[in-house]
Order: structure tokens, then sequence, then C-alpha cells
């Protein structure tokens, strides 16, 4: 069986679980690739979209312009890839493929009318990393809900009247209806979302999470990596990170500085990744570290394990890769009983599931955590157990023959 991954890049969050779930599936003996619009690892098991330098700089230019001057208030895109004549079907790869899996596609790679010509050669799987799939444009619907009756009344749009989303929603629906995709949630969560919603009901759903390296995120000698980055031994460290982690709203930043203010500051110290670049920390009632950005793998397995517990408080969240990288390391994770949370996280065992969106109950997880030490061999084991290579790409294989 030969599958091959379509997804815009390769290092944020959905571009790293689909390089994960094809070299998951490479272990399984299955022929598995990826192919990117912007590729930025060394991965070799990811190639580029494009075959030369002149296309792709043309390409880069076309989407700065559009997304610069033609395209502010919209919420889909009318420049793709394929304006430039370099079509996924004349790629050889994709022509000798019995399953196009899809990611995040969106930034100029696939139309939706693209991903139907797709469907019609090939089979087709799509990985649900958030909820544009299935909404009239929203990454994240803010628990609106719209998508249920075809998103005709959107309440989150701005700068677009209402009938411009509504014409969106019914266009996606149109082209689902003539498509046969089986959309695959990474967690419960969101795989309900998308059968209750009537713009994808045409579709079939599963649900499979997102699969970890075990070897790579393993518990590791706390000591002495605290020694290497300058943390206190003595301290009990609260981890916090992800991609915009205190700019994105939906990490809910300011739950985790409500909580910090009720731990008492001669114990714990906060360290915190993936933040802008102008952040300090300094409206923290507790002292911190901050790491910044970390595309290293390696290194983030590392940061994990100087810590004592995780905080995700998300506020709406699918399957998070910090959640699952954490757990791997033997770290237990604390966050609030949401979206894809309640499928990594058993509360007083692996870590603690709190009360959206209470701050205080936050702050109660992040202690309780932090005095079990055996939460942090049952966060690992749960790793082991869900999330292993082999376990995700089984069912993805078993997906891909049903």
């Amino acid at each position: 069986m030969k599958v091959v991954h379509l997804t815009t890049e390769d290092v944020a969050g959905a571009g790293r679980a689909a390089r994960r779930i094809s070299h998951a599936l490479c272990e399984y003996g299955v022929d598995s690739s990826v192919i990117v619009l912007d590729k930025m690892t060394q991965d070799d098991n990811v190639q580029e979209f494009w075959k030369s330098r002149l296309c792709k700089f043309g390409f880069k230019v076309c989407r700065k312009l559009y997304r610069k001057i033609l395209c502010r208030n919209q919420r889909d895109n009318v420049f793709y890839a394929s304006r430039l004549g370099v079509t996924l079907m004349k790629n050889q790869q994709v022509r000798e493929a019995d399953v196009i899996h899809l990611h995040w596609v969106n930034h100029c790679y696939l139309s939706m009318e693209e991903i139907c010509k797709i469907s019609k050669q090939k089979k087709v799987v799509w990985t649900l990393h958030d909820m544009w799939p299935f909404t009239a444009g929203c990454y994240y619907d803010q628990n609106c809900g719209g998508y249920t009756d075809g998103c005709t009344d959107c309440k989150l749009c701005t700068g677009v009247s209402k009938e411009f989303v509504a014409q969106q929603a019914k266009r996606k629906k149109c082209i689902y209806d003539q498509c046969t995709i089986t959309m695959v949630g990474c967690s419960h969560w969101i795989t309900q979302c998308a059968s209750e919603s009537k713009i994808s009901s045409h579709c079939k759903f599963a649900t499979i999470p997102n699969p970890i390296d075990l070897a790579l995120f393993q518990p590791m000698d706390q000591a002495e990596l605290r020694r290497k980055y300058g943390i206190p031994q003595e301290k009990k460290v609260v981890l916090f990170g992800a991609l915009s982690s205190n700019s994105d709203q939906r990490k809910g930043y300011p739950y985790l500085r409500n909580a910090l203010s009720l731990l008492d500051p001669q114990k714990y110290i906060a360290v915190i990744f993936g933040n802008s670049s102008d952040f300090k920390g300094e409206d923290l009632a507790i002292p911190v570290k901050v790491m910044g950005t970390i595309s290293d793998d390696s290194v983030l397995a590392e940061v994990y394990n100087v810590a004592d517990v995780f905080v995700a408080p998300s506020v709406q969240e699918n399957l998070a890769n910090s959640v699952v990288e954490s757990l791997s390391c033997g770290v237990p994770v604390v966050a609030f009983r949401i979206g894809g949370m309640v499928d990594m996280i058993q509360s007083n065992t692996n870590g603690y599931l709190a009360n959206p969106f209470d701050s205080s109950d936050l702050a109660a997880g992040i202690e309780l955590c932090v005095s079990n030490p055996d939460f942090g061999a049952a966060a690992r084991k749960t790793a082991c157990v869900k999330f292993s290579n082999e376990a995700v790409a089984r069912q993805y294989y078993d997906v891909y023959k049903s």
C-alpha cells in the first residue's frame, strides 16, 4: 500500500503530526511519504510540492501579494498553487498512491474543488487537526456550534457578510456531496463535531489519535537537565507551552496566569516555551524562565523533563501534541475538562481535569500533581498504550483498507 500525506508545512502542529503519522506507517510496513508546500525540516520523508525554484519563488510572491492586497477580509482563498499550472495529479508519487491523506492544507495549498477531483481518482482520508474542514471557515468555532445548521447565521464573521459565510458553507457542502472522504478526528470530541455538521454530513468518520516517538519523548534525568537549563533543583516546575502560547487566546494563558497567582512563589517556578518574542512573563506571580520558540524535538523533550507538571489551559482543543509529548516524558498534565483533553488525561491518575474555566481548580490540579509522584509513571504508561507508533499506524491501516 502506498500513502501520500499532504500538508502545507512540516513544523507546526498539523505538520509535525503528519510527519509522525507517516513515520509510524513506514515502521508498520506501509510505503508512506509527505508532500508539502513549504518544507522547513531536514526530514527525508518529506518532499516539496515544487519541482523548480523559480516556480516556488513565483508562488511565494503571488501568495504574499494575494494575502496582503486581495484577501484582507475573505475567509476562503481563491488563489492556490495550482494557479501556476503545477497540479498534484502530475506528481509521480500522487499518481502512484493508493491513498491520499490530507492534513492541514490551507494557506493556498489545495482548493476544495481540487480535493473533490482527487477523491474521484484516489481514496481520500482527511485528519481533522482543527474544525476548518467542516465549518464555513473557522479553525475553531469558539463553541458557536453554527456548523450544525450549515453556518447559515455566523456569529463570528468580521469584515464579511453573513451571506458570504453561508455561501462558502453551502459551496463546501455541495463539494462534499460529490466526494467520498473519510474524516479522521484526532479526538472523539472533534469527530463528534464533524459528524454533527450539516456541511460534512456526507462523509465517513473515524477517531484515531496522533502518535508520539516514545524513544525521543521519554523520561530523562531531571536533575541533570535542570542544571543544564539553569533551573533550581528545589523548585516545583510548572511547564506551559504551545505555538503562540501567550498570544493565542484559545491556549488560555490568562487562566494559567490566574492559577499561578494562587501558588506559593517560594515553592514554584514557571517555565514557558512557544512565547512571542516580547514576552518576559513579568505579569506572573511566581518566578519564570522563558524559553522562546523551540523547533528541535530533542530539545523540547529535555524541556518537558525539567517539569513536575505540564499545564494546558486551552479553552477549546482537539488533541494537543504538547499534552501527548508531556505524557510520553512521564510528566502529568493539568487541563480543563474540554474537547480532546478527556481522551488523554485521567484525573487523579496521570493528571487532572479542572472545571472549565476555573483557575482556582487549575491551581488545585497543579498542587495535586506535584504531590503525587506516581502520576508520572501513569502518564508514561498512557502514552505507551494509546499513542505508540504501532497502535496508531494499525488503526490508520484499518481505515485505509476499509
